[in-house]
């Protein structure tokens, strides 16, 4: 079976073909140990065709229907009178709670950004604020 994608270690590979090369040209006795070396050799191919010994690299778009119909990352739904967020976070922040059974609640900030300091009150906005909020009620 061809490999299609590959963990990197080609050259690794090459380098061993080469020294058995040179092996086959020293020694025209071994040809029966040869023959068990080849037999090893696929065992080996059938270890690389493994999937937990590759690692395998897909590149994608951030782009609306590219794999999966799914929107990129999280994006804010109305239909009706509901609002939901949608997209491939919301995806795994779903299938991570039905599998390690927790429950969440999904808050927008109200100026939708991540935050930013007030440098004179030395307090935050957006996300970072409402974090920092949280965490000063719950500890007092």
């Amino acid at each position: 079976m061809e490999k299609i994608l590959n963990d990197g270690d080609d050259d690794d590979d090459d380098d061993d073909d080469d020294d058995d090369k040179d092996d086959d040209d020293d020694d025209d006795d071994d040809d029966d140990d040869d023959d068990d070396d080849d037999d090893d050799d696929e065992d080996d191919d059938d270890d690389d065709d493994d999937i937990h010994t590759h690692t395998y690299h897909k590149i994608c778009k951030n782009e609306e229907n590219y794999i999966y119909d799914l929107k990129p990352f999280l994006l804010k739904e109305t239909v009706g009178n509901k609002t939901e967020f949608v997209g491939l976070c919301v995806e795994i922040l779903i299938e991570m709670s039905r599998n390690l059974n927790f429950q969440y609640e999904l808050i927008e900030t109200k100026d939708s950004t991540f935050g930013s300091e007030n440098k004179t009150t030395h307090t935050w906005s957006g996300l970072i604020g409402m974090a920092a909020r949280d965490v000063r009620l719950t500890h007092m």
